[in-house]
């Protein structure tokens, strides 16, 4: 057995000009200082890469996805898979993205309600009357100093005389702004107000620790103040450790660490520019921002149960997809495989083998039609077989009636014999015979055996052969009436009722130029003399049909010339494509047209007519003439 194997090398192969131009100018550009020329280098290596990657790729890709298994696969992978990851992906991005936004977002707010203290501050400072105004803003600071450790009051009078309450320093700030502030390096949070009404500013600092950034949300997570850009800022040290420091191991696999920042806007009032950013830092964990948020929020927390219930039911319906997608594809690539096997088999000529067939659907249909057609096709070879076999019989038939047949000439000089017989099928049942019998005297015979085929051609050989031994018995007293009245006991004795032929048996006397003839219900001899057509006579039954047939004899004077034509119906009943027969008629014409020419051309007159007649180069039935002429 031979076995194929598959190559896996890519089937082609890169110009050896162009390899050789790559070569040429990669070698120049290591000995050249050009940058130029190395550029062009390597663009030219890096465009050759590329082209053979993709043409290597797309080599690959199509030998891994021959086969339908595969095929299916991949299809199904950017169908179905890579779309749900895709999908998966993005939400799992957003949801943290959110999440992280979600804490920012929180933190950020504290720090501006934290910072808005401040200058909800300014507003009690401002609404001091005048005449206790040291006194009262000195307990407000005192109050507000309980809340923002190290907290500044600076307060200018109309008199220009200004106030100080805890250790301000010496700046002179914005008009009216609240926010962060960076003084000599130091963070600070602080408002600023100008009143132009009392021609007084009111300006509050507190410096920012890390304790101030570690408790805007501790349930959230890590909260911390980075300097942006290239500007840079320190925060307090206060010696305080009331900050988390860490969010802490995951609670679960999807209580990831979530990292998220936003700028704030920062002043640095001793820097000539003024205007900064510092990035707030928030870490957190998916667990803390889901508590935060499910926990402020009852009606999400009453939703909680139809959530896991959705997300249970679409992670039911995903499995079930998958199981279906894989089911269905591994049904038909199991029966793309087994077919192809199958006909890989077919290929090898085995046709006994058999797909299995599973289910009802078109693939199993589709089994069904393999299997149905490989048994037609192993029955139809063994019919081929069959048929092979009875044409090497019929042809070794063929070859033995033709060695019935006469294969010589009879040597008489007063007349010119031709026979042709032309079998519709490999083996004929027309019978020609003509057997000299010394003294100038001539046996003709010429028969049509009912039927066609093997049995036919048998029932002319019993034929042929009883009238050879009848005429050795008889070769004294020859007599055409008593050799057809044997040949008919002889058929009608050793065959079945339905066998019987046709038979014309004549005797030709070279002396007399007297032709003695029995017709046995065969089709009447047509005679050509002097530009006329006679039909000689019919004498009895056909042989083989009734024990008790009579038969009686016709005498003919054979003139110089005359023309006697002896022929089967295979001749006279051809049909055309509408059915009409040749006939007798036409015959006649043909015959009388041929009167005179030479016998294989009175033949060959009759065939082309019939063929011509008949427009189909297959014989319809079995067509057989015996011709005599008179010298």
């Amino acid at each position: 057995m031979t076995v194929q194997a598959r190559v896996w090398l890519p089937p082609f192969r890169l110009p050896e000009k162009l390899l050789a131009a790559a070569a040429v100018l990669w070698i120049a550009s290591w000995f050249s200082a050009s940058a130029g020329l190395q550029l062009v280098a390597w663009i030219f290596v890096t465009i050759m890469a590329v082209v053979v990657s993709i043409r290597v790729g797309r080599f690959y890709i199509s030998k891994l996805i021959w086969r339908l298994r595969n095929r299916l696969l991949v299809a199904f992978l950017f169908i179905a898979v890579i779309p749900i990851g895709l999908v998966i992906a993005l939400g799992t991005t957003w949801v943290r993205a959110i999440s992280g936004q979600f804490a920012v977002h929180l933190a950020r707010m504290e720090m501006d309600n934290r910072l808005h203290r401040l200058n909800e501050l300014i507003d009690d400072v401002e609404r001091v009357p005048a005449g206790k105004s040291f006194d009262t803003i000195a307990d407000l600071w005192k109050n507000a100093s309980v809340r923002f450790t190290g907290l500044s009051i600076s307060v200018s009078a109309p008199n220009g005389r200004k106030y100080n309450f805890g250790e301000f320093p010496a700046i002179k700030g914005p008009a009216d702004q609240t926010g962060l502030f960076v003084i000599n390096g130091k963070l600070f949070g602080g408002a600023f107000r100008h009143d132009p009404a009392l021609q007084r500013d009111v300006a509050v600092l507190a410096p920012l620790d890390r304790e101030f950034f570690g408790t805007l949300a501790p349930s959230v997570g890590v909260v911390s103040l980075l300097p942006g850009g290239e500007r840079t800022f320190a925060l307090h040290d206060t010696g305080s450790s009331r900050y988390p420091t860490d969010v802490g191991p995951p609670s679960a696999w999807w209580d990831v660490e979530l990292l998220r920042g936003t700028q704030i806007p920062v002043t640095y009032i001793d820097s000539p520019e003024g205007e900064g950013f510092a990035l707030l830092a928030v870490r957190s964990r998916m667990a803390n921002v889901v508590s935060i948020l499910f926990s402020q929020a009852n009606e999400l927390g009453s939703l909680l149960p139809l959530l896991y219930l959705l997300a249970a039911l679409i992670l039911t319906a995903e499995i079930v997809s998958l199981f279906l997608g894989f089911s269905i594809s591994r049904t038909i690539t199991a029966a793309v495989h087994e077919l192809y096997e199958g006909t890989e088999r077919v290929m090898r000529g085995d046709f006994t083998h058999r797909i299995p067939v599973r289910g009802s659907e078109q693939i199993a249909d589709l089994s069904r039609s393999f299997n149905t057609m490989t048994e037609n096709v192993e029955r139809l070879l063994k019919v081929s077989k069959e048929n092979e076999r009875m044409q090497a019989e019929l042809e070794i038939a063929r070859r033995v009636q033709q060695q019935l047949f006469p294969s010589q000439m009879p040597h008489v000089e007063t007349l010119e014999i031709r026979a042709v017989c032309q079998p519709a099928r490999q083996v004929s049942g027309d019978y020609y015979d003509y057997q000299s019998l010394g003294n100038g005297k001539l046996v003709l015979a010429l028969g049509d055996v009912a039927g066609k085929g093997i049995s036919a051609a048998l029932l002319m050989a019993s034929l042929q052969s009883t009238l050879r031994v009848q005429l050795r018995e008889w070769q004294s007293d020859v007599s055409t009436e008593r050799l057809v009245t044997g040949l008919n006991q002889h058929l009608f004795l050793n065959t079945t009722p339905e066998k019987y032929a046709t038979f014309f048996l004549a005797l030709y006397d070279e002396a007399t130029g007297i032709l003695e003839y029995t017709n046995a219900g065969h089709l009447p001899p047509l005679l050509i003399r002097a530009g006329t057509v006679t039909r000689l006579d019919v004498n009895g039954m056909v042989v083989g049909a009734f024990s008790a047939s009579q038969y009686d004899s016709s005498r003919l004077q054979l003139q110089s010339g005359d023309l006697l034509v002896c022929y089967t119906d295979g001749v006279t009943e051809l049909e055309n494509e509408f059915s009409e027969q040749f006939g007798e008629e036409r015959l006649s014409e043909v015959l009388l047209r041929a009167a005179r020419v030479s016998l294989d051309q009175v033949e060959s007159a009759v065939l082309d007519a019939a063929a011509k007649f008949s427009g189909s180069p297959e014989a319809q039935d079995d067509l057989t003439m015996l011709m005599l002429r008179r010298t």
